[in-house]
């Protein structure tokens, strides 16, 4: 369950982030600061952490009503194996005695979750000039190794 929260949190990582973040490269100072502001501010909407809670909520009701079958032998087939034999009627709910109350702990914990994360943007604002220098150093690497 706390990688469904974990994940959704992700996800509100990634709906909350402006337009100046999504423009390819990481802003400036002045920008970086705007843009982290504003990152914060979305992550700790009460309007917008109980949209994304309840919509994480529902998806994760449908995930958990979905046949097992068709995607254990779509995985099988990809990695070149037999399938395994599962009843066709197999979910996630009937596998996992308890996993219904997922989506109701999800949408409990989801905006208490984004709220911690709007808290550490200014941690992340401080990352920012050591990530640019490994962002810079993988470019190096990745430009100076051989691909075959």
């Amino acid at each position: 369950m706390r990688f469904l929260i974990s994940a959704a949190a992700g996800l509100a990582l990634a709906g909350a982030a402006s337009p100046a973040a999504a423009q390819g490269s990481v802003p400036e100072d002045d920008a970086a600061q705007e843009v982290t502001a504003q990152l914060a501010d979305r992550l700790s909407d009460p309007a917008f952490q109980q949209e994304l809670a309840v919509t994480v909520a529902t998806l994760s009701q449908v995930l958990l009503d979905l046949p097992i079958a068709p995607i254990a032998e779509a995985a099988a087939d990809m990695a070149g194996e037999e399938a395994a034999d599962i009843d066709p009627d197999m979910t996630l709910r009937k596998a996992l005695p308890g996993s219904g109350a997922v989506p109701q702990a999800v949408e409990r914990e989801l905006p208490r979750a984004m709220d911690r994360m709007a808290g550490m943007t200014g941690a992340f604002e401080a990352m920012l000039p050591a990530l640019r220098e490994a962002a810079r150093q993988m470019e190096d690497a990745i430009e100076g190794a051989a691909i075959n």
